[in-house]
């Protein structure tokens, strides 16, 4: 093939892409849901017959550039509703405005609709919002609304965390404390509020924990729209979380439509201690143990739709009941004792405590200009928790000491039992102060973002020797003989009778049901139920 012939043919090849393009336009809106009075983020908007597609922003707008000028339909879908179909007349060079009502099926306006059967799926619409996003996110991901469990005890981020797969969480008595994603230990989970890493200063408490671990005593989950668990870390988030993340993300108030008031009052109580009068605990004061609590939330958009805040304040306490039994067993058998299996230790918890959390936070969202947005986040959250600890411990020398079966019924003799007493009385006070100044500007389909963060957490141990000595006068209490019994094997309804030692002349006998401890004292000194 001659040169002349191959640069024609090349020449022949460019004529499509000379030509000229077929006039475009442009479509943009926002998607609301009414019955919600919601905008709805992570809607998918699509061009009938055409490969263009936007997905809607957090304040519901979307914009869809390039589209071939004439008559178009578009079509909008979202998790649990049905999709949204409208035609719009696209201008060469121009755009158009076509906003979308995402009404539930059977839902129209105007109508009286007729009930066949009675379908509860709250946790389709709760959660919709979340699932949408799920499956716009490039991560390994699980989101979550906030409201996908219902109401949250005490308002705690970690019970909630706690029926996500994958998620675990440790504890420190009743308090949830730090997460634990693809069982690696908390101190290599990531936390952050809207992106932004949050301070705590609790990593060194609980199992697995670290220097850098991250408590659940430090936020609530009542200023949270929706939970973000990341599996994998993506080239946003910092590096030093290998195994994941987890993301609160803020309520906004672009996120809704007109004003909004909400409000919630409710009471907390326990079933060990399920009456309305004061009694006894925690500390040797009698307390009124329904707790009450409540929420307040208010929204709104100012200024013709420029300025948004969100103002949340939520308080919770609770009483906690925490008694537990701990047995210690020789198992060494010999030729002349037999026996496989002799108690030789005793241990009598009872650790109740009142949990008090309080917790305002305030969202501020301007439209500064268009594609402009500038928000201001703020939160201060207070955690307190009044721990009244008492332990009672029975040891004995050794399995010779005890004689019986060593299980149920069995006495410990020659004076082979040991009683100590131990008492902590004291608050563990929680702060963390969050302020988060931020923009984000769009032009097309580019978005710059960014912002300055600023987390201070505070946390403290304080001991209150005004409700009770740190440790009692006498520590241990030697030469003891008890006879103790049980009903079973499966019970802790001990009867500890004392049979002899230099505190009684007289048996005496002390009945402790598990979350009762009741000790004998030496003459001069009395004894509470505690």
């Amino acid at each position: 093939m001659t040169p002349f012939r191959r640069a024609l043919l090349a020449a022949l090849a460019l004529l499509p892409c000379l030509s000229p393009a077929a006039p475009v336009g442009a479509v943009s809106g926002r998607v609301f849901h009414p019955a919600r009075r919601e905008y709805i983020a992570s809607a998918e908007v699509r061009v009938e017959g055409a490969d263009l597609l936007a997905v809607t922003e957090q304040d519901g707008s979307y914009r869809l550039p390039a589209v071939p000028a004439g008559s178009r339909t578009l079509v909008v879908t979202y998790t649990g509703l049905p999709p949204a179909r409208a035609t719009v007349v696209v201008p060469a060079g121009g755009v158009v405005s076509r906003d979308f009502e995402l009404v539930p099926a059977g839902a129209a306006a105007g109508t009286v609709q007729r009930m066949d059967a009675l379908v509860v799926r709250s946790e389709r619409e709760g959660n919709a919002k979340a699932i949408m996003e799920q499956r716009r996110s490039m991560n390994l991901t699980n989101s979550l609304s906030s409201d996908f469990f219902g109401d949250v005890a005490e308002g705690s981020v970690g019970e909630f965390l706690k029926n996500v797969p994958g998620v675990d969480v440790d504890y420190v008595g009743p308090d949830a404390r730090g997460p634990r994603l693809r069982g690696l230990d908390p101190q290599y989970v990531g936390v952050s509020v809207d992106g932004m890493r949050m301070a705590s200063a609790d990593g060194s408490q609980g199992t697995g924990g670290g220097a850098r671990s991250f408590s659940f005593d430090q936020v609530s989950v009542n200023s949270v729209d929706r939970i973000e668990v990341n599996y994998t870390t993506s080239a946003d988030q910092d590096a030093d979380a290998p195994a994941g993340t987890i993301n609160l993300k803020t309520k906004r108030a672009f996120e809704r439509r007109g004003r909004r008031i909400a409000w919630q009052m409710h009471l907390m109580a326990n079933g060990d201690h399920f009456t309305p009068a004061r009694d006894y605990g925690p500390g040797d004061v009698r307390t009124h143990k329904f707790r009450p609590g409540g929420i307040l939330e208010y929204a709104d958009v100012l200024l013709g739709g420029r300025l948004g805040f969100v103002l949340n304040i939520s308080e919770s306490s609770q009483y906690v009941v925490q008694s537990r039994v701990d047995h210690t067993y020789n198992a060494a058998a010999t030729a002349a004792d037999p026996r496989p299996r002799v108690i030789t230790g005793l241990t009598f918890t009872s650790n109740p405590r009142f949990t008090e959390r309080f917790t305002p936070s305030l969202t501020l969202d301007l439209k500064a200009a268009p594609g402009l947005v500038l928000s201001l986040s703020a939160m201060y959250n207070h955690f307190d928790a009044y721990i009244d600890a008492r332990v009672l411990t029975f040891t004995t020398t050794g399995r010779a000491a005890v004689a019986g079966d060593g299980l149920n019924n069995f006495s410990v003799i020659n004076g082979g039992a040991t009683l100590g007493l131990s008492t902590n009385h004291e608050h563990k006070f929680a702060r963390t102060r969050t302020v988060t100044p931020r923009f984000e500007l769009r032009r097309g389909p580019w978005l710059v973002d960014g912002g300055l963060h600023y987390s201070i957490s505070s946390n403290q141990y304080v001991a209150l020797p005004r409700v009770g000595p740190q440790t009692l006068p006498v520590a241990n209490l030697t030469g003891l003989s008890l006879d103790l019994r049980r009903s079973s094997l499966r019970d802790v309804d001990w009867q500890v009778t004392q049979t002899g030692g230099a505190i009684s002349r007289t048996p005496r006998t002390s009945s402790i049901p598990g979350s009762a401890t009741i000790c004998a004292l030496p003459r001069g000194r009395s004894s509470r139920r505690t």
